[in-house]
């Protein structure tokens, strides 16, 4: 399906692309109408990639950051402005996986579940924001129901360009991926990095025990914030694997302030299920975990 290119932008908001990795001459020898395209929209960054099945391979990732300045619908402006800039986007891809990566969720036990409540949900502690879609995602391992809110606007613009996209919320994806590679695995907490919050997930005998963003102003705040999570969740005994992920590094306040404090700090790596072609080495492995577990996201 071929979309008409929008020529209405006024403001330009995406820079040059802050992440590219491709393989040029393989994109132009694959059938992209047999890919999957998957995107990670955050409050901050914008990304995509393109997912070759056969090979399980990502063989292209582009990456903005942006600042829009709590400005209505401009997270739509940027959306428009980065398919007017990125043809590739208009082609027919077999699928095409998208996720939401705010710090606006929560999960509720399924048999407690209600639709039609799916607003109240969320807003019972965080008032929400004026034309949201509530969305909602089925966690069949954990027997629970993660529900979010995107803005209603950006769900409907993304839903006409791809009528039979599966949307998700970061979180799903996440503990989709989490729950595969800690089977077997002790007490383990990871800290997801955004700008402004992050979400700590505590997993115990390979099973969430918290999942839960918090607002971040300092580096210094991630630190006594997992040591938090550790200490009400009575862990303080046992030992803990930290694990940071999200577009930090260690020049990072946040990396400084956790590794000063915390012995055992590492990296998330992404996904080994998944070929990557050579281009993505020159990016550390956490700045993507998101996207290319969404690769494998059911």
């Amino acid at each position: 399906m071929h979309r008409k290119k929008s020529n209405n932008m006024a403001t330009s908001y995406l820079a040059e692309p802050a992440f590219l990795a491709e393989d040029s001459h393989r994109l132009s020898k694959t059938d992209l109408t047999k890919c999957t395209l998957l995107m990670n929209i955050g409050p901050t960054v914008l990304m995509f990639a393109i997912f070759e099945p056969q090979d399980k391979c990502l063989i292209t990732l582009k990456g903005y950051f942006f600042d829009i300045h709590e400005r209505e619908e401009s997270l739509l402006e940027i959306l428009e402005q980065c398919f007017d800039q990125n043809r590739i986007l208009y082609t027919g891809f077999q699928h095409v996986k998208i996720s939401f990566d705010d710090h606006e969720f929560t999960l509720v036990p399924r048999p407690l579940f209600n639709p039609s409540l799916k607003k109240e949900y969320l807003t019972f502690l965080n008032p929400g924001f004026p034309d949201q879609a509530y969305l909602t995602d089925q966690i069949e391992s954990l027997n629970a129901v993660n529900v979010y809110s995107v803005d209603k606007n950006t769900a409907g613009y993304l839903r006409k360009e791809f009528s039979d996209a599966k949307f998700y919320h970061a979180e799903t994806v996440f503990l989709f991926s989490l729950m595969k590679q800690t089977a077997d695995a002790a007490n383990c907490l990871y800290v997801r990095v955004q700008q402004g919050h992050i979400t700590i997930t505590v997993m115990v005998g390979g099973k969430p025990k918290l999942v839960q963003p918090y607002p971040i102003y300092h580096g210094m705040d991630v630190y006594y914030f997992i040591l938090n999570a550790i200490k009400g969740l009575h862990l303080g005994d046992e030992p803990v694997e930290v694990f940071l992920s999200g577009q930090i590094n260690e020049d990072s306040s946040v990396y400084k302030e956790v590794v000063y404090g915390i012995p055992a700090v590492s990296w998330l790596k992404r996904s080994n299920d998944i070929n990557y072609i050579k281009d993505f080495n020159k990016y550390p492995d956490q700045y993507f975990y998101i996207l290319t577990s969404l690769a494998l996201c059911e």
